[in-house]
């Protein structure tokens, strides 16, 4: 039987703003960190943490009471992570 594996490649990236700014902020303003996201080719993605906003290129864990209203939820968060 083949299987077949796709080896993911971590890319870890940094943005810097000044003092205690949020993160979504943070990502607000980062016009080439969103146009880096924005421009993945298909099938690539980038995984962030709750405080970053969905989309189609950046996934992200349900939270709060989303992440148990479905098993298909906490099957999703488990694999994110």
């Amino acid at each position: 039987m083949d299987q077949k594996w796709q080896t993911p490649t971590d890319m870890y990236f940094g943005v810097l703003s000044p003092g205690l700014t949020n993160d979504i902020v943070t990502f607000a303003m980062s016009e080439g960190l969103k146009d880096l996201v924005n421009n993945l080719p298909l099938g690539l993605y980038f995984v962030g943490d709750a405080a970053y906003p969905l989309s189609e290129k950046l996934l992200t864990p349900y939270v709060g009471v989303h992440r148990h209203s479905s098993p298909y939820h906490d099957s999703f968060n488990y694999h994110l992570s």
